[in-house]
């Protein structure tokens, strides 16, 4: 009887051990009930021999979090691939592997996406301007829906809005997943879809100017018709000024800036970049020409002053002055010609010049 029960026993033991020898094979289902079986067998152990090897930290980890799947030995952080979804702004993407650990706290930085062709990286952390929105973090799957602040900075106020922290079409990045608890890290180079559709930036035209005159300038920033908010907007002007240089889109990605003409006729060119994508718009710029005509009648000591512009002055002022003596005789703003009489006095000359505000 004695034999019998000590062969049981020992058939018990060995179905312990083998049991906890083929839970590693079920990849992706090791959890609590792997620490929990490697428990079963230590508590075997110790009702047989009234001894038993204590947990490692690895093991202790597994019996008190039942929310991560981890396979035994596997303690290296790895990323096998990164999937996009850049319909929406900003993008989606999934990352999978293994060894990513528990979720990370607020204070930790450890999700880094760094595009090296605009030179940029989006990361959870307060020092980042751009940060992903992680809404699931597991042990094999990490699940970005979308980023804070994208868009909304630049790097740099470079041409063609190429210094926009967004990425585009090609641009090679990144993804870098560290284990919170572990410290170990884990890279893939990924390239973002040459599919991805890329943001639209229109200006709407401007009426021809006058030399130094100023006028509102808008536009829009839009992906597919929908308008883009809190977007960064670079200006630039080839002819004439604009203020500010760098906008932020509205709400329905409008964005305006106060542009002045050029003191020189012909044509100024406005440009505005955003999130990669560049929009234009030419001015002609308009150059007064004034005249000045005399008629004087003998018999009487009056003279005629006629100014004429080529332009309708439409706020600028067209006046005429005595240079002899400094004084204002008349002016207009409105219409092309302004016409005065004066009195003269006999041999005496005086300079009468037109001129435009």
């Amino acid at each position: 009887m004695e034999r019998e029960t000590r062969m049981l026993l020992w058939t018990v033991f060995a179905v312990g051990v083998l049991t906890v020898g083929l839970l590693p094979a079920a990849w992706g289902t090791l959890n609590h009930a792997v620490a929990i079986g490697v428990k079963s067998s230590n508590e075997m152990a110790q009702a047989l021999w009234g001894q038993s090897p204590s947990l490692s930290p690895t093991e202790n980890t597994w019996l008190t979090n039942t929310k991560v799947r981890i396979l035994p030995g596997a303690d290296t952080t790895h990323v096998d691939f990164v999937s996009w979804n850049p319909s929406t702004w900003g993008p989606q993407l999934v990352i999978s592997g293994y060894g990513f650990g528990n979720p990370p706290t607020a204070s930790q930085t450890v999700l880094l996406i760094q595009d090296s062709r605009r030179g940029w990286t989006a990361a959870d952390g307060s020092s980042f301007s751009v940060q992903p929105k992680i809404t699931s973090w597991e042990n094999d799957r990490i699940v970005v829906d979308g980023f804070d602040r994208y868009g909304a900075t630049g790097v740099s106020n470079g041409s063609a809005g190429q210094g926009s922290e967004v990425f585009a079409p090609g641009d090679s990045i990144t993804v870098t997943v560290t284990n919170p608890q572990t410290g170990s890290s884990g890279s893939y180079q990924t390239q973002y879809p040459i599919s991805a559709p890329i943001p639209m930036v229109t200006l709407n035209p401007l009426q021809s100017l006058m030399v130094g005159q100023s006028e509102l300038l808008s536009g829009r920033v839009s992906l597919k018709g929908t308008g883009l908010a809190d977007q960064a907007v670079t200006l630039s002007a080839a002819g004439g000024q604009i203020r500010p240089h760098v906008v932020v889109t509205d709400r329905q990605g409008i964005f305006t800036a106060t542009f002045t003409a050029s003191g020189t006729g012909g044509t100024d060119t406005v440009m505005a970049s955003s999130d990669g994508a560049v929009g234009t718009t030419s001015v002609t710029v308009r150059v007064f020409t004034v005249t000045l005509s005399a008629v004087g009648d003998a018999t009487d000591n009056q003279v005629t002053l006629t100014a004429t512009v080529n332009h309708p002055l439409n706020g600028y002022t067209l006046r005429i002055l005595n240079r002899t003596t400094g004084k204002i005789v008349a002016q207009i703003d409105q219409g092309t010609t302004l016409s005065t009489r004066i009195t003269m006095q006999p041999d005496i000359s005086q300079t009468f010049v037109a001129q435009i505000d």
